[in-house]
């Protein structure tokens, strides 16, 4: 191949005050940076805390077979928006909720299984377990 004519040479190492300048800059600023995002994410979180409407729980309704239970909560962002009541669904027992309706200018929640695996909610037909009703998709 090609010849190599650093072999058996020993190579010195540049130990110059500018280079480790340089090393010191670059780590202060990986430092401030990863300081910084922290609190950006840290901040983001606690504001997301704070101004999350409250959920108050009105019922919840399971299908006959017991395979899905039905959350309803009445959702109060504050004094500058409607009510608006929000539905999760939960499967087989699981923990994990499923938001499948979303529906604003209402304060109640009148649920009713049609059967086994489609529900009705103040009037809107859903198909479980992917079906789902958001007001915003109507307009």
């Amino acid at each position: 191949m090609y010849p190599n004519k650093f072999e058996g040479k020993k190579v010195k190492k540049i130990n110059s005050p500018i280079m480790s300048k340089v090393k010191k800059v670059v780590i202060s600023v990986l430092i401030i940076l990863v300081v910084i995002l922290g609190g950006l994410v840290i901040s983001i979180e606690t504001l997301r805390y704070m101004f999350k409407p409250s959920e108050e729980f009105i019922t919840s309704s399971e299908s006959s077979d017991g395979k899905y239970k039905v959350e309803a909560y009445l959702i109060n962002g504050g004094m500058t928006t409607d009510w608006a009541v929000r539905g999760y669904l939960t499967t087989n027992g699981k923990k994990k909720k499923k938001s499948i309706y979303n529906d604003y200018h209402v304060n109640k929640a009148i649920i009713t299984w049609v059967d086994e695996d489609t529900i009705k909610i103040n009037g809107h037909e859903i198909d479980l377990p992917n079906g789902r009703y958001y007001f915003q998709d109507e307009e």
